[in-house]
C-alpha cells in the first residue's frame, strides 16, 4: 500500500460536511405469521417489537419492555403486549412494513389506504418513557386496543431451566423462577394500566448467603419494592371496555400512547397513586426526536462498496454495522446495561417456541465476558455515552464487591463476579444453592474468575481517551479502578523471586481453574497500569484528579513494584504466549477459550499497531493465534475476527465476518437481518454477533498506537472501497487530543481525508 503513503503527501483534505445517512433494512412485503417477523423501535430505555399478523383477522401487535423490569428473583422481564384489531376487519391485499432508521420509526402501509407509525421519543428518556402509535385510514374503522398478557397466573418455571440456570429458591430450587401474574387497573374512562410487582425478593437472602449480610442495614432492597407498569391512553373519544381493553370509535384516525415506568416504591404507594403521580402523560416531541436521531447518525458511519460483483457481502456488513448502532441506541441509554442474551428486543425464543416472552437462554444475570461485546464498538463510533450504564452498574456494585473481599479474604478491594445480579451478588446457581458462608463460588467456570474487573477498568480508561469525560472518570471510573487494583495488590501478596506480584492459584477465564500468572489477567494489569501512569504524567490531567493517597498507591502498584510478565512458551521454532507460567497447564480445562490470546485482544499488546515494540512483537501474536490450543470458531461470543484484524490479518477477519452475517441465519428465521443468529443458545437474538462484526470492521480500517493513527491495517483495499467516519482516542502521554477521522477511497486510493482537530493530520500513517 505504498501508493497510499505517497498520496497522503499531496492530498488536499476538502471534504463536504454532509454525513452518509444509513440505508434502511429491507422492507417487509408480507405480514408476519409470528412475533419473529418484528422490527424494533425504542428510545434508549423503552423497547418494542412491532409486527402485523393476518390470521383470522388483521392485528397490529406490540411487545414492549424496559431494561429495568425484574422479577423478585432478579430475572429481567418483558413488560407487556398490546394487540390492535379493527372493525370492519382489514383484508390485506398489499403490505409494506419498513423501519426508517433516520427517524427510528416503524411505518406500515396496508392496501395503500391504511397507514400506521410506531415510535418512541428519544428525548423523553426518564423513569417513564412512552411509545406513540398513529393509525390513519382512507375509510373509517373502529379500533380495539387490548393488553394480551402471558403472565396470567403464578408461573413456576420462567427461566432456562433446561440449561440449569434457575435461581436458588428455599423450597424448590430446581423449578425455576416463580412469577406473579400481571395486574390490571381501570384508571379512568379513557385510561387503563398494567403493572407487575413481585411479592418476593432474593436480595437479602443472596447477601446473607454470600457473607455480605452486614450491608442490609445500609442498602435499599432494589427488588422488594420494585414495580413496573404501563399506562394505555389516547384521546377523549376512546372508551374503556374493561381493565384490559379500550375501543376507539369509527374514524379515519386513531392514536394511542403506551407510557411505561419502573419505580423502586419505597413508600409502598398503591399502583393507582403511582399512575396518578408519575409523569406518564407528557406529550412527545417529534421534531426534537428527529433532531436527536439526525445528530446520532451524523456522528459516524461505515459503508463499503465492492470492486467486483460481491454486493451480497458488502450489503450485509454495512447493514450489520449500521443496525448494531441502532440496536445499541434504542436500548442502551437506560439506568442498567443491555442484557447480552437478547437485550430489550428478545421475544422468548428457545429453539422451539416463543410462548413465554420472558424466557432467556442463560437466565438473567449479567455475564461480563458476553456483555462487553455489546459495548466496545461504541468507542470509535462516538457513542461513548452508551457505556455509562455499564460503568455505573458496576461502580454501584462496589459496596457489595468490597464487602465480599473483606468477608471472604480479609482484605480490601473489589472481588469481581463474572456472572452477577445487577446489584452485585453472584447468581445463585454459580455461588451454589446449597451453601452458606463459603468464601468462594461453587461453579468451576467462575470460581476465581476475576479478570472481568480488570478488563472493565481498561474499558473505562479507553473511554476517557475517546471522550475526555472528567466527571465520569473522577466519580465512576477511578473509584472502580482503584478498588480493582487494590484487590490484586492485596489478594496476590505472595512475591516471586524477582520481587514482582505473583498471581498464584489464579484462574484463566473459564478455561484453566488453577493457573499462575495467567496471560489474560497479566495483560490486563499491564494495560491498566500503562494507562494509569500515562494519566498521572499527562500534561492535560487536572492536578486535583488524584488524591495524594491514590497517586501514591497507583505509583507504587504500577511503577515502583515490579509487575508480572506475560508468560511465553519458546521452542526451537517459535515463541508463543502461554496461558500461564510454565506453558500449558497439565490439569484438565473446564472450558475451551484461548485465554492466551487476550494479550492480542482486548488488550492489544501483541498487535500490528505495536509491531515496533521489542517487548510485544507482532510475530509472537501471529504465531500465538495460529497455534491457539483450542483452534478457532466463529459462533456466539467468539472474537477471532477481532483478533485477526488487530493482528493485521484482513483476509481472516473478513472470512470470519462473512460467516457471521451470511451463514449463521437469524433468530427464529426472522426477516430482520440484525436478529442474528439461528443458534439461540447465547441469546435470542444474539446481539454480541453484531457487536463483534462492528468492532472488527473498525479495526480493519483504523488502529492507533499512542498518537499514531494507522489507516487500513487490515482492510482488503484491493477488493473493496470504503467510506467511513470514526472517532480516535487521544494520547495521554503526549497530550494529543481525541478527534474524528473521515476517509473515502475510490479504486483503492484515498480520495478524501478529513481529520479533526487538524493537528492530528501529522499522526496519520497509511499502511
Amino acid at each position: 500500500m505504498n501508493q497510499f503513503a505517497c498520496l497522503l503527501l499531496f492530498l488536499v483534505a476538502i471534504v463536504a460536511a454532509t454525513p452518509v445517512l444509513p440505508e434502511n433494512p429491507p422492507k417487509f412485503t408480507k405480514p408476519s405469521k409470528t412475533v419473529a417477523g418484528n422490527q424494533p423501535v425504542g428510545n434508549g430505555e423503552l423497547t418494542a417489537n412491532v409486527w402485523v399478523e393476518h390470521k383470522n383477522q388483521t392485528s397490529l401487535n406490540i411487545l414492549f419492555g424496559r431494561t429495568d423490569v425484574f422479577s423478585g428473583h432478579g430475572q429481567p422481564l418483558k413488560l407487556g403486549r398490546v394487540k390492535v384489531t379493527f372493525s370492519p376487519d382489514i383484508s390485506i391485499t398489499s403490505f409494506i412494513q419498513e423501519l426508517d432508521l433516520i427517524t427510528a420509526t416503524v411505518y406500515i402501509t396496508i392496501n395503500e389506504n391504511v397507514f400506521i407509525s410506531v415510535w418512541s421519543d428519544a428525548t423523553s428518556l426518564s423513569s417513564s418513557d412512552s411509545l406513540q402509535v398513529d393509525i390513519a385510514s382512507d375509510l373509517p374503522v373502529s379500533a380495539t386496543i387490548q393488553f394480551t398478557p402471558w403472565r396470567t397466573e403464578y408461573l413456576p418455571s420462567q427461566d432456562d431451566s433446561a440449561i440449569g440456570r434457575g435461581p436458588c429458591l428455599p423450597d424448590h430450587p430446581d423449578l425455576g423462577t416463580p412469577l406473579q401474574a400481571d395486574e390490571f387497573l381501570k384508571i379512568s374512562n379513557t385510561e387503563i394500566g398494567i403493572f407487575y410487582k413481585s411479592n418476593y425478593s432474593i436480595f437479602a437472602e443472596t447477601l446473607e448467603q454470600q457473607m455480605c449480610g452486614e450491608l442490609l442495614d445500609s442498602l435499599t432492597d432494589p427488588l422488594k419494592s420494585r414495580i413496573s407498569g404501563a399506562l394505555l391512553s389516547g384521546g377523549k373519544s376512546k372508551s374503556t371496555l374493561d381493565d384490559r381493553s379500550q375501543i376507539s370509535p369509527s374514524s379515519t384516525f386513531h392514536n394511542f400512547t403506551i407510557s411505561t415506568f419502573t419505580s423502586v416504591n419505597e413508600l409502598n404507594e398503591t399502583p393507582q397513586t403511582l399512575f396518578d403521580n408519575l409523569d406518564l402523560r407528557s406529550p412527545s416531541n417529534r421534531p426534537a426526536h428527529i433532531r436527536w436521531w439526525a445528530n446520532f447518525w451524523s456522528r459516524s458511519w461505515f459503508k463499503m462498496t465492492p470492486r467486483n460483483d460481491n454486493t451480497t457481502l458488502t450489503t450485509a456488513l454495512n447493514s450489520a454495522f449500521t443496525l448494531n448502532r441502532y440496536l445499541s441506541a434504542i436500548q442502551g441509554r437506560s439506568n442498567l446495561p443491555i442484557h447480552h442474551n437478547g437485550g430489550g428486543v428478545t421475544w422468548g425464543w428457545n429453539g422451539s417456541t416463543h410462548e413465554n416472552p420472558d424466557l432467556r437462554p442463560w437466565a438473567g444475570g449479567y455475564w461480563f465476558q458476553n456483555t462487553r461485546l455489546l459495548y466496545y464498538h461504541a468507542l470509535a463510533t462516538g457513542d461513548v455515552e452508551l457505556l455509562t450504564p455499564l460503568f455505573k452498574m458496576y461502580h454501584d456494585q462496589l459496596p457489595v464487591l468490597e464487602a465480599r473481599s473483606k468477608a471472604w479474604f480479609g482484605h480490601g478491594g473489589a472481588t469481581f463476579a463474572e456472572t452477577s445480579y445487577f446489584f452485585g451478588g453472584y447468581e445463585g446457581v454459580d455461588y451454589g444453592c446449597d451453601r452458606f458462608d463459603v468464601p468462594e463460588a461453587k461453579s468451576p467456570y467462575i470460581k476465581r474468575y476475576y479478570q472481568g474487573g480488570i478488563e472493565l477498568s481498561f474499558m473505562m480508561l479507553e473511554a476517557f481517551k475517546f471522550n475526555g469525560d472528567l466527571e465520569l472518570l473522577r466519580n465512576t471510573s477511578l473509584p472502580f479502578i482503584f478498588s480493582m487494583l487494590t484487590f490484586y495488590d492485596e489478594h496476590y501478596m505472595k512475591i516471586d523471586a524477582t520481587g514482582a506480584m505473583l498471581l498464584n492459584e489464579a484462574q484463566a477465564l473459564e478455561t484453566w481453574p488453577n493457573c499462575t500468572n495467567d496471560a489474560s489477567q497479566v495483560s490486563g494489569i499491564l494495560s491498566v497500569c500503562e494507562a494509569i501512569l500515562e494519566l498521572l504524567s499527562s500534561p492535560s490531567t487536572p492536578l486535583d484528579l488524584f488524591s495524594d493517597s491514590h497517586k501514591e498507591f497507583f505509583t507504587r502498584v504500577c511503577a515502583t513494584s515490579p509487575l508480572p510478565k506475560i508468560p511465553l512458551n519458546t521452542t526451537t521454532s517459535l515463541t508463543v504466549i502461554a496461558p500461564c507460567d510454565g506453558g500449558f497447564p497439565t490439569t484438565n480445562h473446564v472450558n475451551s477459550e484461548n485465554t492466551e490470546t487476550y494479550a492480542i485482544w482486548p488488550y492489544q499488546l501483541f498487535a500490528i499497531n505495536r509491531s515496533g515494540e521489542k517487548d510485544f512483537p507482532n510475530q509472537v501474536g501471529l504465531d500465538t493465534f495460529d497455534n491457539a490450543m483450542f483452534g478457532h470458531d466463529n459462533t456466539a461470543w467468539r472474537y477471532d475476527a477481532i483478533q485477526s484484524a488487530v493482528l493485521g490479518r484482513g483476509g481472516d477477519a473478513f472470512s470470519f465476518m462473512e460467516d457471521r452475517v451470511l451463514n449463521q441465519g437469524t433468530c427464529e428465521n426472522s426477516t430482520f437481518s440484525a436478529y442474528l443468529a439461528n443458534d439461540w443458545g447465547d441469546g435470542a437474538p444474539q446481539l454480541e454477533s453484531n457487536g463483534i462484526v462492528s468492532l472488527t470492521l473498525q479495526k480493519t480500517v483504523v488502529q492507533t498506537d499512542g498518537r499514531r493513527i494507522l489507516l487500513f491495517p487490515a482492510f482488503l483495499n484491493d477488493l473493496y472501497d470504503v467510506e467511513f467516519q470514526l472517532y480516535m482516542p487521544g494520547d495521554l502521554a503526549s497530550g494529543a487530543p481525541a478527534g474524528e477521522i473521515r476517509v473515502k477511497t475510490e479504486d483503492g486510493i484515498v480520495s478524501e481525508l478529513l481529520v479533526t482537530p487538524p493537528e492530528r493530520y501529522a499522526d496519520v500513517e497509511i499502511m
